[in-house]
């Protein structure tokens, strides 16, 4: 704190020199944040009341605040990096394993399931997924029990023939 009167420093906390020329002032101010504060007394300006404040200090509070900004800024990237990648995972892993029964459901492997029950829209799709499995399985076992009745009716047609062949 300083008070200031007609212009001159009659008291500070710092030493300042009373007989600071015009460069020296500057440089002194330009080294502290000042704010001046008029002490009135009798409808009339007395002094004033300068509170200097060093700029050092306030670079140094800006620092630590700008540190504390890029850490805040870090951590929030790091959270959503992981928060993104959980839900990747979340909707990536059904999905592969969806993938992977299509291409076993292609390759006629009609018994696979998709073990996924999530309540979700990607539940949805497994259960009818393992629906569709299901009545591809039934018709593969219909067509395979078919394919041996037209088998077996062949072979007696063709007995047939060869008997009525040779009772000609």
């Amino acid at each position: 704190l300083a008070i200031e009167y007609r212009g001159e420093i009659i008291a500070s906390s710092l030493e300042i020199a009373r007989d600071m020329d015009a460069a020296q002032k500057e440089k002194f101010e330009k080294s502290y944040l000042t704010l001046r504060a008029p002490i009135v007394g009798s409808g009339r300006r007395l002094a004033s009341l300068i509170a200097l404040y060093p700029r050092s200090r306030i670079a140094g509070v800006q620092r630590r605040g700008l540190a504390a900004a890029v850490i805040a800024a870090a951590a929030a990237f790091a959270v959503s990096v992981l928060a993104s990648a959980r839900i990747a995972r979340r909707i990536v892993g059904p999905l592969n394993l969806l993938t992977v029964g299509a291409e076993r459901l292609s390759g006629g492997d009609f018994s696979h399931r998709i073990p996924y029950a999530g309540r979700d829209e990607l539940g949805t799709l497994s259960e009818a997924f393992n629906r569709m499995a299901e009545s591809l399985r039934q018709r593969d076992e219909e067509l395979l029990i078919n394919q041996k009745q037209l088998i077996e009716s062949g072979k007696l047609a063709a007995i047939g023939e060869l008997a009525a062949g040779v009772a000609h």
